[in-house]
């Protein structure tokens, strides 16, 4: 494999979370992302095969982190046409919130817009409480399609037409 990473966005550090059972701290940990293209080759058994401005990101994350230990943990890093939106969001399996953050970097490489939140609209209880609602209602839809917009401290709306 020979494949080069090139950032279209600046990278992104996500604050510290940590999660507690009682005095043992089972994740504590820190967590970088960053939006680019892969492109170079890689042969799989004997063939040789190009890879030309994909969409990816690479990250990083350190600390403590027993994964099964998290009782609801989310992980978005979605790639689009103007930049990357990166989440992290862990909650209890009653709603209740633990972590929550997040960012839009935007692919002309300005400054990215940190600290996610959800719109208030979308505040049910908890956040998987408002993407199952979410999911209700789009279920009720034939050919459902639109625009998700992501509510950025400050008021800004991204990603936007």
């Amino acid at each position: 494999m020979d494949i080069t990473f090139t950032a279209r966005t600046q990278e992104c550090a996500l604050r510290r979370g940590t999660l507690k059972a009682g005095a043992e701290t089972f994740w504590d940990q820190s967590h970088m992302l960053q939006s680019g293209w892969y492109n170079g080759t890689y042969t799989h058994e004997g063939k040789t095969f190009e890879v030309r401005d994909w969409w990816g990101q690479r990250d990083h994350s350190w600390g403590v982190r027993d994964h099964h230990r998290c009782p609801m943990w989310m992980w978005l890093a979605i790639q689009l046409p103007d930049g990357m939106l990166g989440v992290w969001h862990w909650e209890y399996a009653d709603g209740r919130h633990i972590y929550t953050d997040g960012y839009w970097a935007p692919a002309d490489m300005s400054d990215p817009v940190q600290f996610f939140r959800l719109p208030q609209h979308l505040r049910p209880q908890s956040v998987t409480q408002g993407v199952a609602q979410l999911l209700r209602a789009v279920h009720r839809l034939a050919g459902a399609g639109g625009d998700v917009l992501v509510a950025l401290v400050g008021g800004r709306i991204s990603p936007g037409r």
